[in-house]
């Protein structure tokens, strides 16, 4: 028997089936008459999303997830960002920071670095520091020239030596050029080799900071009549503060505290000052950064917490704005008045239910407290103040171990959260691969039915016309002549 559906729609082909039959009516229209192919589409439609329902629900739970996940790490970045901050206002150190040094004599004495302690230091130098330095003796003619000399010469330097062996076809040029690429083998020496013109011919000089130590050239051969006359390397000594010190070298490393290097120029007749300020631009502007981070961080954890946000309520992350508005404004009284809170210097908070906290911060204000009492400033921070004496809790212990512990990475309330959200989207890909083969199963068995309706459909449209034209052969034949005849 022919298939009444053509290549319409099969068994094998399910794909797009009810659009098929909405497209294509006309075809199948006329061969069930009274049948509407729209609503049997429409229907089928109905149930395929009925079937669907389950997986478009637990999608719809991992984009929750998957939006609940990436607020946790929007909160994480802007709370380590706070900590960041802190971490500048920890120690006494970091809330006087200095200026770089001035000296009173740049042309004798300069620093650089502003790790050095706020005051002044008075340098003076007696000596500068001089390499060791060894001339040949002159030698007549051209550098260029062949000198004819023959023989061997040997650099020594701390125990170690390189030998240079010299042919009747070197120059002097050719000489020089070989001691300095001999002397790279030696550790520890840094020579220099120079060329020294003068109206009888020209010589070699070596120079080296040796500090201590010393090093020689020595000549062998009997047809090689160079001698080297040596003038010994000294130490730069200088006083800082009344404390000799020396140096091989007039650059001094960590003179005046580690980081801050001395640059020794010239000797000095009286003591030169170098004045190191505090730097308390620079802790204004820190505490300014800290502040506006702070102010974002509980903007982002309203954003997320609030209605609609995607860690809506939440009440962990609540406690975590209040408590970072509550440390950054907390009160020690045992500092002065006026002193005591950010509060009384430039910190404003206020509150609303539309928008939460509300953090400013009136910089000039603060710069002010810094400049009259930096010790209080210092304090408020570290709970410690410039003088050195404990004062309590500080504002960087108090905040900073909140945010240490929240932010742990294996126990802290992000990372739980997190690893609560992996788990939970790793069941529902889980239950995502089971719950598609069902649904396409169902889908399947639904099409399959559906065809197999309608096919019984049409073969009972097919019998019924052809029982018609056994019982009343002239009916279609009268109804095809009349179609004719019109």
């Amino acid at each position: 028997m022919i298939n009444p559906l053509g290549g319409i729609v099969s068994a094998s082909n399910t794909s797009g089936l009810e659009q098929s039959l909405i497209n294509n009516p006309q075809i199948i229209q006329s061969m069930i008459p009274g049948v509407n192919l729209a609503a049997l589409a429409s229907t089928l439609q109905i149930e395929t999303s009925l079937e669907e329902q389950p997986l478009t629900n637990l999608n719809t739970q991992m984009a929750t997830f998957s939006s609940q996940s990436h607020a946790w790490s929007q909160v994480s970045t802007a709370l380590q960002t706070v900590q960041t901050d802190l971490g500048k206002l920890a120690t006494v150190q970091a809330m006087n920071p200095s200026s770089e040094p001035v000296s009173s004599n740049p042309n004798a004495v300069t620093a650089s670095g502003t790790t050095a302690p706020v005051g002044q230091y008075n340098v003076s130098v007696s000596s500068l520091a001089a390499p060791q330095i060894t001339n040949s003796n002159v030698v007549s003619g051209s550098p260029s020239t062949a000198l004819g000399y023959s023989g061997t010469l040997t650099i020594s330097y701390d125990g170690q030596s390189a030998q240079v062996t010299v042919s009747a076809t070197d120059s002097l040029n050719t000489i020089d050029q070989n001691l300095q690429s001999a002397s790279a083998k030696v550790a520890g020496l840094n020579l220099s080799v120079t060329e020294l013109p003068s109206s009888s011919g020209t010589a070699l000089s070596l120079s080296a900071n040796t500090g201590s130590g010393s090093f020689t050239v020595a000549a062998a051969g009997s047809n090689l009549p160079l001698t080297f006359t040596t003038t010994a390397s000294q130490n730069a000594i200088y006083t800082v503060n009344g404390v000799q010190n020396q140096s091989a070298t007039n650059t001094v490393a960590n003179a005046l505290a580690s980081g801050t290097t001395l640059h020794l120029l010239q000797t000095t007749t009286s003591p030169v000052t170098l004045t190191v300020s505090a730097n308390s631009q620079q802790v204004n502007k820190e505490v300014g950064t800290l502040i506006s981070d702070i102010s974002s961080a509980v903007n982002t954890i309203n954003q997320m917490s609030g209605q609609g946000g995607a860690l809506e309520g939440n009440a962990a992350l609540l406690n975590v704005a209040q408590n970072l508005v509550s440390f950054l404004s907390q009160t020690n009284a045992a500092l002065p008045v006026g002193y005591q809170s950010l509060l009384d210097m430039g910190l404003s908070v206020s509150w609303s239910k539309s928008q939460g906290e509300s953090i400013s911060f009136n910089s000039a204000q603060f710069q002010q407290a810094l400049n009259t009492d930096p010790s209080a400033v210092t304090a408020l921070f570290t709970g410690v103040p410039a003088s050195g004496t404990a004062s309590g809790t500080g504002i960087y212990q108090a905040m900073n171990g909140y945010l240490t512990q929240f932010l742990a990475p294996s126990t802290g309330i992000v990372a739980s959260a997190q690893n609560g959200i992996t788990q939970q989207e790793q069941t529902l890909s889980s239950e995502e691969k089971s719950l598609q083969q069902l649904v396409q199963q169902e889908q399947t068995n639904t099409d399959n039915q559906f065809i197999a309706d309608l096919q019984s459909m049409l073969q009972n449209a097919a019998l019924g016309q052809a029982l018609t034209a056994q019982l009343n052969p002239g009916a279609l034949t009268s109804g095809s002549s009349g179609s004719s005849g019109g």
